[in-house]
C-alpha cells in the first residue's frame, strides 16, 4: 500500500471507530475536539500538526487519539518510525479496551517489533480484541490455533474463530472457514458450504477465493460442474496477480475448457505462474519449451525450468528433468 493510500484507510477507518468510541460514555469533550482536529490536519497532510493534535488528546487518556499516534510512530509519519512509543501508546489506548489499539498491540508482540516477541503476550491481546468482535483479531486468533502459537494446536477452535471473522465479511476469513469445510480440518467435510464461503470472499475481490471457488467448478465439488464459470473465476484470479490462478487459467486455455484451445495463451499464463516460482506452473512451461508448443522449442530454457520446479521438490519436474535429459543426451551421441 503506497503511503497515500494508507493515510486515507488510517483516516476513514480509524475515524469510524474513534466515534464509535466517543459514544461510550467516556468524557471526552475536549480531547475529542482536538483529535478531530488532528484527523482534518491528517487528510491534509499536515503530519505534523496532526501528530501535536493527537498528542494533546492523547495526553488526556483519549483512546482514539492514542491509537492513531502510536500508528503514526509505527509508520512514520510526520516523523521517523519509532517502535517504543508506538508501543507505549498502543499500551496505554489498549488497557483502555480500545479494540483496534489490543489487536496492533498483540501484532507487535507476534512479530518482535521494537520488543523481544512473546506469543503468550500476543494472544492475550488478541484475545482481547476478539472478545469484542473485532474480526482480524478473530482471524488472527484462528492462524494462531492453526498453527499453535501461544494455544495448543486445534482445528476445531480455529474455525470457530474463522467462522466468527467470516461471518463479519472478513473475505480472509472466509476463504479459510471454505478450505475448511473442503478439506474437512476442525469441521465436518461438506462441499456445498465450501463453495458457499469461497464464493462469498470472491464477490470481495479476493484472488485465493477465485481460483478455490474455480477448482470446485471444474471438478463438480458441491456444484453442478461448469468450466464456464470456472474460467470465469480463474480469470479474475489471474488478472489479480494469483499464481495458481494463473496457472489454472493456462490450462484451461491449453485443455480448450469453455474456451477455444490456445497453446500461445496457455503459454502466456503459465510463464507468469511460473515467475511467481508456482512449480506446477515452471514443469509446464518446461514442457512447452521442450516440446516447442506455444513457444520455440528451447533445450536450454526447458532444462532450467526443469530444474527450478524439482528444487521445489516436484516430483513430476524431477521425473522429466531426468527423462528428458537422457534422451537429449542420447539424441546428441552422449
Amino acid at each position: 500500500m503506497n503511503k497515500a493510500n494508507m493515510l486515507k484507510c488510517i483516516f476513514w477507518c480509524f475515524f469510524a471507530s474513534a466515534v464509535a468510541f466517543s459514544a461510550s460514555g467516556v468524557a471526552i469533550a475536549r480531547p475529542l475536539n482536538t483529535f478531530h482536529q488532528g484527523l482534518v490536519e491528517l487528510r491534509n497532510k499536515k503530519y505534523h500538526i496532526a501528530k501535536f493534535d493527537f498528542l494533546e488528546s492523547a495526553n488526556h487518556n483519549y483512546a482514539p487519539a492514542e491509537y492513531m499516534l502510536a500508528t503514526l510512530y509505527l509508520k512514520g509519519v510526520g516523523g521517523q518510525v519509532d517502535y517504543r512509543d508506538a508501543l507505549t501508546w498502543y499500551e496505554k489506548s489498549a488497557r483502555q479496551g480500545y479494540t483496534l489499539a489490543q489487536r496492533a498491540l498483540g501484532i507487535m508482540y507476534e512479530q518482535g517489533m521494537g520488543v523481544p516477541k512473546n506469543v503468550d503476550v500476543a494472544y492475550y491481546w488478541a484475545r482481547r480484541a476478539a472478545e469484542q468482535h473485532n474480526a482480524q483479531a478473530e482471524l488472527t486468533l484462528g492462524m494462531f490455533y492453526v498453527k499453535g502459537i501461544g494455544v495448543v494446536k486445534s482445528n476445531r477452535a480455529a474455525f470457530h474463530f474463522f467462522k466468527l471473522a467470516a461471518q463479519q465479511g472478513n473475505a480472509a476469513a472466509e476463504v479459510l472457514v471454505g478450505f475448511m469445510y473442503e478439506h474437512g480440518e476442525g469441521i465436518e467435510r461438506n462441499y456445498t458450504k465450501a463453495l458457499h464461503w469461497y464464493l462469498a470472499s470472491a464477490v470481495q475481490g479476493d484472488i485465493h477465493a477465485e481460483y478455490h471457488a474455480g477448482y470446485m467448478y471444474v471438478k463438480g465439488m458441491g456444484v453442478i460442474r461448469s468450466y464456464t464459470k470456472a474460467f470465469s473465476l480463474f480469470h479474475a484470479s489471474a488478472e489479480g496477480g494469483d499464481d495458481i490462478g494463473e496457472y489454472d487459467l493456462g490450462i484451461m486455455y491449453e485443455k480448450g475448457f469453455a474456451v477455444s484451445r490456445n497453446m500461445q495463451t496457455a503459454y502466456k499464463w503459465f510463464r507468469m505462474a511460473a515467475h511467481g516460482k508456482y512449480a506446477r506452473a515452471e514443469n509446464q512451461l518446461a514442457l512447452m519449451y521442450a516440446r516447442g508448443v506455444g513457444t520455440r522449442a528451447n533445450h536450454r530454457k526447458a532444462l532450467k525450468w526443469f530444474r527450478m520446479a524439482s528444487s521445489q521438490g516436484y516430483h513430476p519436474a524431477s521425473y522429466n528433468l531426468k527423462a528428458i535429459g537422457n534422451k537429449w543426451s542420447k539424441d546428441n551421441g552422449g
